[in-house]
C-alpha cells in the first residue's frame, strides 16, 4: 500500500484543510505515514473516554480531533 493509501484512511473525514493541517503535525510528531496510521486507529485519548481518533471520526467527531491537536501544538497537555 502506498503512502496516499494509506493517508486516505485517515484524510477522508476531513475537509481539505483540515485533513493537511492534521496530516502534517502528526507527521511531525510520529515521524512517518506508518506510525501516523497507527496513532490514528490505536491510541486512546483519556480527554475523549479513552476512544481512539479514528473512533471520534468514525462517530461524526472529527472536529474534535482537530481541536485536540490545536490544543496539543499551543502547549496543552494530552
Amino acid at each position: 500500500m502506498n503512502n496516499s493509501d494509506k493517508t486516505e484512511k485517515l484524510t477522508k473525514y476531513f475537509s481539505k484543510q483540515d485533513a493537511e493541517y492534521v496530516l502534517a503535525h502528526l507527521l511531525r510528531w510520529c515521524g512517518d505515514v506508518d506510525n501516523v496510521i497507527q496513532w490514528f486507529e490505536k491510541t486512546t485519548l483519556p480527554e475523549f473516554g479513552g476512544r481512539t481518533a479514528k473512533q471520534l471520526c468514525d462517530q461524526g467527531d472529527a472536529k474534535a480531533v482537530v481541536t485536540y491537536i490545536m490544543h496539543l501544538e499551543q502547549g496543552g497537555y494530552a
